[in-house]
């Protein structure tokens, strides 16, 4: 697992390139995966894909605005 023990920030949450670091932060093994998006929306269905990859912990968040 590349990204053991490690914690991953992504910015810039949305469809696309954002949403995928994120997953393959999380299917790498980062520690946490730190999101950043514009809306609630986006951080919404990129955590739904995390936690469909049976990756259990703090998940949850919200959009600053």
């Amino acid at each position: 697992m590349l990204l053991q023990d490690k914690v991953v920030i992504v910015s810039g949450i949305g469809p696309g390139l954002g949403q995928e670091l994120a997953v393959l932060a999380a299917r790498e093994g980062a520690a946490a995966v730190v999101l950043a998006a514009r809306t609630q929306a986006n951080l919404d269905a990129v955590e739904a894909d995390i936690l469909a990859l049976g990756r259990a912990g703090d998940a949850g968040g919200e959009s600053a605005h």
